[in-house]
């Protein structure tokens, strides 16, 4: 990542981390009295409010009904809150200090490791990456349409594409594990006005919840071929997407084909 690119991210991220900080402290003024505790025998989950010793005796643990869950929920989501909080005040001192112990991960994992009992009763305030992930994934949009007497190209996944280098790219990062989307479409605008494009791929890299597009031009020793290329390059940096920044570019020409260790750079230098 560029230095005016990383600390671009970090002011985001810096920003970000106060916003959170801000909502779990005003959440504090409504806490209730006690800890969760949690029983799990035969199959059957109880839970019970625990309070703090006093006076050095401790008191006995409050059985909650069914009624009372909202209590349980109440005291789950304040003992989150609590120890996402540490997380999250932790990582603004890396943002704002020391750039190199800055680490998301332990925020976006301590809703998944709680106890799934737990886990029923709390509202996370920062996704983990497999629900980031689904959700990403689940954006709804129309696919691009083939010409009838276009060739039925599929991924391994079972996606319809146009090319053999495209099943090439497609399943490099399948089994690199990098959430794609095919012809996903974006509006730019272009001389004046708001078109419609469709990237070959929009890709995630789950580490630091960045957006890439990344282009294959498979004909580029064709001439007319490689005006479009310029002309799709330019349109895209009149819009703020830029090579090396957050667009990736693969090319082949009739001798020198795509291979997938050039995808497998790509993805290990920006996606991973």
């Amino acid at each position: 990542m560029p230095m005016n690119d990383r600390k671009l991210y970090y002011q985001k991220k810096v920003q970000e981390l106060q916003e959170l900080i801000s909502q779990i402290e005003r959440n504090q003024g409504d806490r209730i009295a006690g800890k969760l505790r949690i029983s799990t025998t035969e199959g059957r989950t109880r839970y019970y409010q625990h309070f703090p010793k006093e006076d050095g005796k401790e008191k006995a643990s409050r059985y909650l009904k069914a009624e009372d869950l909202d209590i349980a929920r109440q005291l789950a989501q304040q003992e989150y809150e609590e120890q996402l909080l540490r997380l999250a005040k932790k990582q603004l001192r890396n943002a704002m200090a020391n750039l190199s112990e800055y680490d998301e991960q332990p925020m976006r994992d301590l809703f998944q490791n709680l106890h799934e009992a737990r886990k029923h009763l709390v509202s996370p305030l920062v996704d983990d990456d497999e629900t980031y992930v689904a959700e990403w994934l689940n954006r709804q949009y129309s696919p691009g349409t083939f010409a009838e007497d276009a060739p039925h190209l599929y991924t391994s996944s079972g996606i319809r594409v146009r090319s053999k280098s495209e099943i090439i790219i497609a399943d490099t990062y399948s089994r690199l594990k990098i959430p794609s989307l095919y012809e996903n479409p974006i509006k730019l605008r272009s001389d004046g006005r708001f078109i419609t494009v469709r990237p070959d791929f929009t890709l995630l890299n789950v580490r630091t919840r960045e957006q890439f597009l990344h282009e294959h031009f498979g004909m580029i020793d064709n001439p007319q071929y490689a005006d479009q290329f310029i002309r799709k390059i330019e349109l895209y940096e009149k819009n703020g997407i830029f090579l090396g920044k957050n667009l990736l570019v693969t090319w082949e020409s009739s001798t020198h084909p795509l291979n997938s260790r050039q995808v497998e750079l790509l993805a290990k230098e920006y996606l991973v």
